[in-house]
Order: structure tokens, then C-alpha cells, then sequence
């Protein structure tokens, strides 16, 4: 199990690993907050990722990560918790037109120390593009 909390809002994956929770941030504002596991890993990696999606080329870019090792996290009981800061750059903002789409995501992976790696991502958005058909023309 994962979960991940965003300072000022909490968001957990679902048994059906489908989220729904948006968080929405302007261009170079702050993203932190924190994570808890419950098994104790060989290591950890956050990140900030965009992507896009749709027609054409799918693209995926890494903004920023972290990587943690067991050593790195907070025990609490039996879980284990790490924290991470980082901030937003100008671009590219999250869109989501007919066509192609462009995402922003915090990846949380865990590799524990038996079986398989585990991946969360909580979805986000940058910026405030309103769709194209949303475009007046004046």
C-alpha cells in the first residue's frame, strides 16, 4: 500500500487503482507533501512527470525525482514515510484537446525488498487551459 498526501489535500489509490483526485497549480508554485508505505523497501523514487497523449507520438518527461533508500524514510510502527518539495516550471501546461492531451503526474514507485515493484500516480494540473471548444472567436 501507498499512500500519498499533498499539503493542504490527501489523496489515496483506489483497490481498483483508478484516482480521482485532481490537484490544480500554477506555473512554479509548490508541490509538497508526503508519502507512507507499509513494507520496508530496497528503495524509492518520487517524481514529477508530463506526458502526452492522442494522436501521434506519445511523450513522457521526467521534471524532477528523488530517489530514497529504506535508510532515507521515517519509521512509524510498522510503515515507513518520506517527504518531498518541488516546484512546477512554466510549461507545459496541462491541455486536453480532440486530439492530444498533455498530463502532469507525481509517480510514487516502491521497490520493496521481496516481490514486485509497486508504481502510484496521482494526477495533476497546471495551469487552467480551457479546450479548445471552449475558444470563442470574437
Amino acid at each position: 500500500m501507498i499512500e500519498v498526501s499533498l499539503d493542504g489535500a490527501r489523496w489515496e489509490q483506489r483497490v481498483d487503482g483508478v484516482a480521482s483526485f485532481t490537484s490544480l497549480f500554477a506555473p512554479g508554485d509548490t508541490l509538497s507533501g508526503a508519502f507512507v508505505i507499509d513494507a520496508e523497501p530496497r528503495g524509492v523514487r518520487v517524481s514529477l512527470v508530463w506526458y502526452t497523449d492522442g494522436k501521434g507520438t506519445d511523450h513522457l518527461r521526467v521534471h524532477w525525482h528523488r530517489e530514497y533508500s529504506a535508510g532515507d524514510l521515517e519509521l512509524l510502527g510498522a510503515q515507513r514515510r518520506g517527504r518531498f518539495e518541488t516546484r512546477f516550471p512554466s510549461a507545459p501546461l496541462t491541455y486536453s484537446g480532440h486530439l492530444l492531451r498533455v498530463c502532469w503526474a507525481l509517480r510514487v514507485l516502491v521497490r520493496p525488498t521481496e516481490g514486485k515493484d509497486e508504481v502510484t500516480e496521482l494526477p495533476l494540473t497546471l495551469g487552467a487551459v480551457a479546450p479548445i471548444d471552449q475558444w470563442g472567436s470574437e
